[in-house]
């Protein structure tokens, strides 16, 4: 017994008597002409039998995932592997069939006309192939209707679970769909039928459930309602950015807007797709605007369509007039397009400058804040390091020597490009930090000591990496490590007679 339908739930099931039957010709087309893979019986050799002539087909490694032609039938062919309880190979054959995640490959459209409502239909094709008996023929089963009406916004879904495929295999059953829909809010009514169906009514404009590429030629009918509005065959092929239900639901309901149907009947579906796709309505009627300058106009603009849409991009962009031919109707499209591109360049070097400039005055005005407290840090790092001042290691190519103030900490930084100073080692309570320099008092390597382990913590050079001198400086250090102790330990002596 039918419970709680509206009069649109009840006129689509009293429809859904009349739609046709999936034809001959299009089961021939879904096998010949869409995607799919024949699946192929392999063995260890990558020896495969097609399924189709039986024939022994050799696969090279790089192919084992790809789809071939078979060489004696030519037949679409795939290396597919699966072994049953009695260890007979068998597979089965889905359009692209990858696993039930890639549903939009696996699934090819019908589009019938019922009355004034346009009926988009789901079918997915499977068989069995094995390896010592006849594979068995294609089986069609038609999983969901999708209902789309002028007068309706939403798109009503008329699922069937149970013909045949059973609720496994049916990934646009309302069960699922009830968890991927992202605003729930939207749904009118989900009731249930006495045979089983499932109706809802959703808004499934832009999600990639139907795709254009694959709705089957043969048979297609659009009803007169959105035939009038300037969708066709051709229009469903061109568009890009929505599927076929999107297109319907864009001129359909609140979401009809007069710039959409105008567009479709003058074929302009690339300034369609861009309208729809990344425009706020703002930027939408701009764009429709500059299309009816140009038509005033007589001017030819679908011969280089994408080009005139950026070009439009950087008119609107800029604040100039849309209404104006001069600017909607150019004589060389190419060359103007460049004339903006340039001065987008230059604006956006100009704004790179300008954002140079405000780190420099930040960085001074950090600078300036440093040096206020330049002294004080400077002054607390004497305290800390002076009795280190006087240690000087000579060696026969170097000398290592303490750094004694902050600037020395900079010039070190700067000279061997690290970190010494922009990390603030002058700051470590823990650390030495020494420099290794040469005869003409350039650094070569800076050091740092633990004055708690007295241990070598780091010895670097330009960059960060060892000098030649590397392991000779480290020796050198470590075996004048006792001059360090010393100092630190007279350093104690003094602070417990001052205790």
């Amino acid at each position: 017994m039918i419970k709680n339908l509206t009069k649109t739930q009840i006129e689509i099931e009293e429809l859904a008597k009349r739609v046709p039957k999936l034809t001959d010709k299009q089961k021939e087309w879904a096998k010949g002409n869409f995607t799919y893979t024949i699946g192929i019986l392999g063995t260890r050799q990558r020896e495969c039998v097609c399924p189709e002539c039986k024939e022994k087909v050799q696969f090279s490694s790089s192919q084992k995932t790809q789809t071939i032609r078979c060489p004696h039938c030519g037949a679409k062919i795939r290396a597919y592997r699966y072994f049953d309880s009695r260890g007979q190979k068998w597979t089965r054959n889905g359009v692209n069939y990858g696993g039930y995640g890639n549903h939009q490959d696996i699934f090819f459209q019908v589009m019938s006309a019922v009355g004034d409502w346009q009926v988009t239909r789901l079918f997915y094709m499977q068989r069995w192939v094995y390896l010592r008996k006849d594979s068995t023929d294609w089986e069609f089963y038609e999983v969901c209707q999708a209902w789309n009406n002028p007068k309706c916004t939403l798109t009503h879904f008329r699922s069937l679970p149970k013909n045949g495929m059973g609720y496994h295999y049916n990934p646009y059953c309302l069960h699922q769909w009830r968890y991927e829909c992202t605003n729930p809010d939207k749904w009118t009514y989900n009731k249930y039928i006495e045979c089983d169906n499932e109706l809802e009514a959703r808004r499934a404009g832009s999600q990639n459930y139907f795709n254009t590429d694959n709705i089957c030629p043969i048979g297609k009918t659009i009803s007169k309602s959105f035939r009038r509005m300037g969708l066709n065959a051709t229009a469903f092929k061109s568009i890009k950015t929505l599927t076929a239900i999107g297109a319907m639901e864009n001129l359909s309901g609140k979401n009809y807007k007069p710039m959409y149907e105008t567009l479709l009947k003058g074929k302009d579906y690339a300034v369609f797709d861009h309208i729809t796709d990344r425009c706020t309505e703002e930027r939408a009627n701009a764009y429709f605007t500059a299309v009816k300058i140009c038509r005033r106009n007589n001017y030819d603009y679908k011969s280089n369509v994408t080009e005139w849409l950026d070009l439009m991009s950087f008119v609107i962009k800029r604040g100039l007039d849309y209404h104006n031919p001069r600017y909607v109707c150019p004589a060389d499209i190419h060359a103007e397009h460049n004339h903006y591109l340039e001065l987008e360049r230059r604006e956006e070097e100009r704004r790179e400058e300008q954002r140079r400039r405000e780190r420099i005055e930040r960085m001074h005005e950090q600078t300036k804040k440093d040096m206020k407290n330049k002294e004080k840090v400077e002054k607390a790092f004497i305290k800390r390091r002076e009795m280190y001042f006087g240690l000087q290691i000579d060696s026969d190519l170097f000398t290592i020597v303490p750094l004694k103030s902050i600037d020395e900490f900079r010039y070190e930084g700067t000279y061997l490009n690290h970190c010494v100073f922009r990390c603030g080692y002058y700051k470590k309570e823990s650390s030495l930090i020494l420099s290794a320099r040469d005869g003409h008092n350039n650094p070569i390597e800076t050091i740092e000591i633990n004055l708690t382990t007295f241990t070598i913590m780091q010895c670097y050079g330009v960059h960060d990496t060892h000098s030649v001198l590397h392991d000779k400086i480290v020796k050198t250090m470590q075996d004048n490590m006792w001059r360090v102790r010393e100092i630190a330990s007279g350093k104690k002596k003094k602070a417990k007679v001052a205790a």
